[in-house]
């Protein structure tokens, strides 16, 4: 410039010998940082002479670029610079104030993406004709740090990796200096300003150098802790098996006393009655001889006992070393896990950035903060809400004046909300702004022949459309969006986690963004059980009781699906083989002529399951079950064991309300009769109800649908009356609230009459399952059913809970693959 003054010129002086200074550490290996005020000064000089240039729209690109984009440059003509051809950034430099905290964010993604971002160019350079997802995770590796980067006060540095964006959406695919080959410089000048960014940070806080990253501690510790169970189980069975041993020893030294005594018995009837001629000494040498033996049986059982204690005080320390351990993996359990809270201040962050660049109000609501996620999780789960965020912001959020003329607040709200239903947690990104745009979603469609011309699109569609790689609805390239990279981005990094993301969209009112993710693990104490060769586990809260029955006793009850118990009543019974479809039934042959019934209960039913052994209770840190192809019914996770081998932990109700549909459908199908066969008498329900309408509609489903005898009561007395007088039915329906006699009575009275004890009771209610419920289970229930009920689950539960005549009793042959 020529009317510049003194000082202007020696500033720029000043500025060149600053940057010989830096040219001469880089040389010695070293990347510097300018001095600050030389920066600010040079940024003021040039505030003074030349102003700074706006972004350039999409749509107004030189027609260079776009011959250059389209590959259709002329031979003839001069090929344009790419770095000359892209858009200066419209904002103000400003000298980089760095965060601590935010940096090791920033720096832990720039190291878990670095190597990835490499591959990728690599990947494209060696195919540059086909560059297709290379070039993607290219770019979504970009924008990712980009926006982190400015995020932990790396402003200079995100405009770099923005230039960076721009040069590989120029590079053309093909080999040549236009090529992917020419990012390879920026990208190595990219990497180390990072590391000058880390010498600054260092000088400027010397207290990191003290923080030691450790990769993952914690699995380290899990191992020791999985082996130290291990460990634990097997000191467990030797010191049982000492046990045995001890009781073994006692019986032998009992058994050994017995016979001293004997021989000090024979040896004094030797000397009253036998030999004379053998002399007084050798008595008395027999009787010392006896003696002898004596005192080393009481000395061995002086050492029985002695062991005896050793083992109890070994017993004593493992059930304390137990408590320990399970101390130890619930510290571990909960030391992986991190509320949701924990990312409010970087999201928050994050948000207010972005309003800053867009001048829009907008507030973060946080809601479920104390659920927690894994750690690991919650550190790969934070890009991606930051990406929602910015495009909530950028693309969702109106601007103030128009919100109000929509008869909105001037302030923008965004709600992040995270909830868990069983194995599954649900994180929605909500906000009030307005909704997808469908034309212009459409339009960006149509242009990268993602829609045929002439076709329409709803708002399902748009938002498929809009996690597609390239599409993005900013009408201008901003650092903070309008290259269409974050949706796609997003959705790769939710079903890297095993989630799913889904989007809902209401014009006016906003844009949902639903993300499903697996539960984080947690402590369950769980019994393990043994039906043939298949064994899991269900949960310890779920079995009441676990009954020794007669082998004879428990074929007869499993051949009519009924087992008649004096504690709990009459309850469906099943081989769990059968449940879990393994095995038609037991082929375990019984020492003792018992077998053996878990009796398992929920709030409204309770069941009996025949199993070959039950293995034992441990506690155990249940990871729900991922990536199953076909639904289980009733999986809640898997459970390592100590010795390596993976549990199926289930939930008990799913899985028998599952068997007895099966059970019902298999009944449903038409078979055919014997002609020799008789017909057998169908079974008689009793229904007890004081309400006519409840009673008419179940005696008419029962009577058409289920082929049953049906007879009614309208309280409870005229019930009792019509069991203690009439014939003993298969199944009594009763309602708890009815005049005169009151079901939980009448039941009371039926359980209390030994004619009419194993009968099986089912409870009707307009209740929901809860104390009611938990006291008609207590007094014998078998079933709990809340009204309105549909009429299938009527006719299932009358099935399932009706005791069949005996002649009608047949095995349980269900095919262990139907």
């Amino acid at each position: 410039h020529t009317k510049t003054t003194a000082e202007q010129r020696q500033l720029c002086v000043q500025a060149a010998e600053e940057l010989r200074r830096l040219l001469h550490q880089f040389a010695a290996g070293f990347m510097r940082r300018p001095q600050p005020q030389v920066l600010e000064s040079l940024h003021a000089l040039l505030a003074q002479t030349t102003a700074l240039p706006v972004t350039a729209p999409v749509d107004a690109e030189p027609e260079a670029v776009h011959r250059l984009i389209d590959g259709t440059q002329a031979a003839d003509a001069p090929v344009p610079d790419a770095a000359a051809s892209i858009a200066p950034i419209a904002s103000t430099p400003s000298v980089d104030l760095l965060e601590p905290v935010r940096f090791a964010v920033f720096e832990e993604e720039v190291l878990a993406t670095w190597p990835a971002l490499q591959s990728a160019l690599h990947t494209w350079m060696d195919q540059p004709a086909e560059p297709g997802a290379a070039r993607q995770t290219l770019l979504r590796s970009l924008h990712t740090l980009k926006g982190s980067a400015r995020l932990a006060g790396a402003g200079a540095w995100a405009s770099q990796v923005h230039a960076l964006e721009d040069l590989a959406l120029l590079a053309k695919h093909q080999p040549g200096p236009l090529g992917p080959q020419s990012l390879q410089a920026p990208l190595e000048a990219l990497r180390l300003g990072f590391v000058a960014l880390q010498q600054e940070l260092a000088a400027r806080h010397p207290e990191r150098a003290l923080q030691h990253w450790s990769s993952s501690p914690l699995d380290t510790v899990g191992r020791h802790g999985q082996a130290l169970w291990s460990t634990h189980e097997q000191a467990q069975q030797s010191l049982a098996e000492g046990g045995l041993t001890l009781n073994e020893t006692e019986s032998c030294m009992q058994r050994l006393r017995a016979q001293l005594k004997d021989c000090a018995a024979w040896a004094d009837t030797l000397v009253l009655h036998g030999d004379m001629d053998l002399s007084y000494e050798w008595h008395e040498e027999l009787h010392a001889l006896v003696r002898a033996m004596g005192d080393c049986a009481d000395d061995m059982g002086t050492v029985q006992r002695q062991l005896q204690h050793s083992l109890a005080t070994a017993d004593n320390a493992l059930a304390t070393q137990a408590g320990h351990l399970r101390a130890l993996q619930h510290t571990l359990l909960y030391a992986r896990l991190t509320p949701l809270a924990q990312l409010h201040e970087r999201l928050q962050a994050t948000l207010q950035l972005a309003a800053q660049d867009t001048g829009k109000p907008v507030q973060l609501l946080l809601q479920g903060g104390e659920l927690l996620l894994e750690r690991q999780v919650a550190e790969q789960l934070a890009p991606a809400l930051e990406h929602l965020l910015r495009n909530c912001v950028d693309h969702g959020i109106e601007p103030a004046a128009v919100r109000q003329a929509a008869g909105k607040p001037a302030q923008g709200q965004i709600r992040l909300q995270l909830s868990q239903q069983g194995p599954v947690q649900t994180l929605i990104v909500q906000d009030d702004g307005a909704g997808l745009a469908l034309e212009r979603v459409r339009a960006k469609a149509l242009a990268l022949g993602l829609l045929a011309d002439g076709e329409s699109i709803d708002m399902a569609r748009a938002a498929e459309l809009i996690m597609q790689p390239g599409l993005s609805t900013a009408a201008q390239i901003t650092e903070l969006s309008g290259r269409g990279i974050g949706m796609d981005a997003v959705q790769a990094s939710v079903e890297a986690l095993g989630g799913q993301l889904r989007i809902d969209s209401q014009p006016g009112q906003g844009c949902s963004f639903h993300i499903t993710l697996p539960a984080p693990p947690q402590v369950e104490q769980v019994v393990a059980l043994r039906a043939g060769s298949w064994s899991i586990a269900l949960p310890a809260r779920s079995i009441e009781a676990v009954r020794r029955i007669p082998q004879a006793q428990m074929d007869k009850a499993l051949a009519q699906g009924l087992l008649e118990d004096e504690a709990t009543g009459p309850m469906p019974l099943y081989w769990a083989g059968a449940v879990w479809q393994q095995s038609a039934r037991s082929q375990a042959l019984t020492v003792d002529g018992q077998a053996l019934a878990l009796v398992v209960r929920s709030d409204t039913s309770r069941w009996a399951l025949q199993v070959d052994e039950v293995l034992g209770s441990q506690e155990v840190a249940l990871q729900p079950a991922t990536d199953v192809a076909v639904p289980l019914p009733g999986l809640l996770g898997t459970a390592a064991q100590p010795s390596g081998q993976v549990l199926q932990v289930y939930d008990p109700y799913a899985a028998l309300a599952a068997h007895e549909e099966r059970r019902l459908l298999q009944a449903s199908q038409p078979e055919e009769q014997a002609p020799a066969e008789a017909p057998a008498q169908r079974p008689l329900v009793l229904i007890a109800d004081d309400s006519t309408s409840v009673r008419r509609l179940a005696q008419h489903l029962l009577q058409t649908q289920g082929g049953y005898r049906v007879e009614t009561a309208a309280d409870g007395l005229q019930a009792l009356k019509i069991l203690e007088q009439g014939e003993l039915p298969a199944l009594l329906l009763a309602d708890i609230e009815m005049p005169d006699m009151d079901g939980l009575e009448l039941l009371r009275r039926v359980r209390a009459d030994a004619r009419l004890r194993q009968l099986p009771v089912v409870m009707l209610t307009a209740h929901e399952a809860g104390p009611v419920s938990q006291k008609a289970i207590d007094a014998g229930a078998q079933a709990f059913l809340t009204k309105p009920y549909a009429p299938n689950e009527l006719l299932a539960l009358v099935r399932r809970c009706a005791r069949l005549p005996e002649a009608q009793a047949q095995p349980e042959t269900a095919d262990p693959l139907a």
